[in-house]
């Protein structure tokens, strides 16, 4: 038989899962024409399935030794990686399959790969640390670096400090953005233009005007442009097949956000502040990058903490902070009968 003629039953082995017999045809394949990468490649899928992960390594190898921008090698490799739990070495592969875009499928696949080696690596790692271990993280929040774990315990550690200070929430703020463009970078993604000006936003929003006791104008307009903007770069410009990856880095910005809101509403004070942060994250909840049912726990959060900061506010409202709240109150409503 010919080559292709020995690849397509191979190829219908694959399909009725009968692995074994699909890597003698493979083989007699290769015999035929020992510079088939796409062969090597099938036969380390077959090698895969059956659990010879040191074999599906060596086709995976070959396969890229012969074409090295066939992402579908990659992939190859990162499953078998994976199967010898060298799960830094199978990161790599993933992150260097997905550059390559052979396919959607091809990227979504490197991703899932990539996502179930992190965890292999940081799983445990929460599960030491963390007294109540996993059912301590909020939805959708996936711990993928030591860093992560960090940022996630410092916003615990704070949300026990009834402070007004915002330097530790620009701190934290910054910590999971510089994150962000780590792991972007790790897929060769662009960084994200936005964020550190949304964090200097933030920041400016948090002074009080005395002579008024709010937060000015100026600062809540450029905030919100800033949210907005931030929020839509998210949505347009990262690769969906990445959002697995990205989400949780936001959420946990979104926590640290939410941490603090809770610290200001517990001294009673500066809730104008309070209501300002929130109101910065409602659109990457509402529009963006976390509008997915694993967030709807923190997204009901920060409603609850804008909400909260609006009713011990002792002033006399304006008619655009009325209708502000009414419209506020209506999202959550509507929200929550989703849920």
């Amino acid at each position: 038989m010919s080559l292709d003629e020995l690849k397509q039953k191979g190829n219908d082995c694959i399909k009725q899962k009968k692995y074994t017999e699909a890597i003698e045809f493979y083989t007699a394949a290769l015999e035929v024409d020992p510079s088939s990468h796409a062969v090597y490649s099938n036969r380390s899928l077959a090698y895969n399935n059956i659990g010879d992960s040191d074999r599906a390594l060596r086709d995976a190898t070959k396969c890229l030794d012969l074409a090295p921008t066939f992402a579908r090698g990659y992939l190859r490799k990162t499953v078998a990686l994976n199967g010898l739990r060298k799960f830094e070495e199978a990161m790599v592969a993933a992150q260097e399959g997905y550059k390559l875009r052979g396919s959607d499928a091809i990227s979504r696949e490197c991703v899932a790969q990539w996502i179930k080696a992190n965890q292999a690596i940081y799983r445990p790692l929460v599960e030491s640390t963390l007294q109540e271990g996993l059912d301590l993280l909020p939805g959708g929040c996936l711990v993928i670096s030591e860093e992560y774990l960090n940022i996630f315990l410092d916003a615990l550690i704070y949300r026990a400090h009834l402070t007004k200070e915002v330097e530790p929430i620009t701190r934290s703020l910054c910590r999971a953005f510089s994150e962000l463009d780590r792991v972007l970078d790790l897929f060769g993604h662009c960084p994200c233009p936005y964020q550190l000006a949304w964090v200097e936003c933030l920041k400016q929003a948090s002074k009080i005007n005395p002579s008024t006791a709010r937060v000015q104008t100026e600062a809540i307009a450029a905030l919100l442009t800033k949210s907005n903007q931030f929020a839509s770069w998210l949505h347009t410009e990262v690769d969906p097949i990445l959002y697995p990856v990205v989400r949780p880095i936001i959420s946990l910005a979104m926590i640290a956000v939410a941490v603090r809101s809770i610290s200001l509403n517990a001294v009673n004070s500066e809730q104008y502040v309070n209501q300002v942060a929130c109101q910065a994250c409602l659109p990457f909840f509402e529009k963006s990058i976390l509008s997915s049912e694993q967030y709807a726990e923190q997204r009901l959060g920060i409603y609850k903490e804008f909400l909260e900061a609006w009713a011990v506010i002792a002033v006399k409202f304006t008619s655009e902070e009325v209708s502000f709240l009414e419209q506020s109150i209506n999202k959550v409503e509507e929200y929550v009968q989703r849920c």
